[in-house]
């Protein structure tokens, strides 16, 4: 399982930084997978773990992204931009950098579950 796993981990990072997803562009990965794109197409999009792995990891593109995003802003607000510090400021405000798992973990820590 845990050889499957890595595999899927590897298709889901070429899938979604891969623009045109040919056998050309998949073979400097084919050696460590042991497998054709083909079959990676066809058995690794409909199970669940690939659906699991894709989420994580867009959802942790999403974040690098966003920061990349801010950083590019405080450069041009550190240049004198008044919207770009506007912006920055708002970012800070936001939810962006607040720890979702420590608001969760906060909730759930004053619920007691009985167990028979």
């Amino acid at each position: 399982m845990a050889k499957q796993s890595y595999k899927i981990d590897r298709f889901v990072e070429w899938y979604f930084n891969t623009p045109d997803k040919t056998e050309e562009s998949f073979k400097p990965l084919a050696p460590t997978m042991g497998i054709t794109l083909d079959t990676c197409l066809k058995n690794f999009k409909t199970k669940e773990q690939w659906i699991k792995v894709a989420k994580e990891y867009l959802n942790n593109s999403k974040d690098s992204e966003m920061l990349d995003i801010y950083l590019k802003m405080q450069e041009k607000a550190k240049q004198g931009d008044v919207k770009c510090a506007d912006w920055c400021q708002k970012f800070f405000k936001s939810d962006f950098l607040v720890n979702k798992t420590d608001e969760v973990n906060d909730y759930l820590s004053g619920i007691e579950i009985e167990v028979d």
